[in-house]
């Protein structure tokens, strides 16, 4: 047991270590909030972030990600077919050269296991491994190099759905990754 106990602090250390960003989203259970929208806040200074919003147009579901405090939306993500979705389009702001970046959400449906997202962008693909359905996830890059990982957690029967991110790359920006955690829940 000691030694099990030893492992996962580690574990847990070595993960650390390489976190760049930890993000913490949070759904609410409040009817503010729709499926697919966050609060997403630091998870260092618990401090409020982003916001995940949606709204409804006549070409489908569209969500924006906007940065607090400056309210500059950073993200924006277009999904089309309400209850099943197989392909949503998003753009991205990269803070470091100031340009949009494109990209897809696509959804893989399978029978025997949980979905799969996968992400194409402008950089290279990113892969969804150890699917967990809602529950778990690592999204690794063409390289097989780990470029995010998220868990969600309920405290409780009635406590909000939250997922815990953490960015261990800077070759990818965080709305890409927020958006991907975003998808799963809607």
């Amino acid at each position: 047991m000691k030694q099990l106990v030893l492992l996962l602090c580690l574990v847990h250390l070595v993960v650390t270590l390489h976190t760049r960003r930890a993000y913490f989203l949070e759904k609410g259970n409040s009817n503010i909030l729709r499926s697919g929208e966050f609060l997403v806040y630091n998870g260092l200074t618990d401090t409020l972030a982003y916001e995940i919003k949606s709204s409804f147009g006549s070409d489908g579901r569209h969500f924006e990600i906007i940065a607090s405090p400056s309210k500059e939306v950073v993200g924006k993500l277009m999904v089309k077919g309400e209850k099943i979705w197989r392909e949503a389009t998003f753009e991205v702001l990269d803070n470091q050269t100031r340009q949009w970046k494109m990209g897809k959400l696509i959804r893989h449906f399978k029978f025997w296991s949980p979905h799969q997202i996968d992400i194409e962008w402008d950089g290279p693909p990113i892969k969804h491994v150890i699917p967990g359905y809602m529950w778990y996830g690592t999204l690794i890059n063409d390289r097989d190099t780990i470029m995010a990982e998220f868990q969600s957690r309920r405290l409780g029967k009635h406590a909000p759905l939250t997922y815990d991110l953490h960015v261990h790359s800077d070759d990818v920006p965080d709305p890409v990754f927020l958006f991907y955690v975003a998808s799963i829940n809607m």
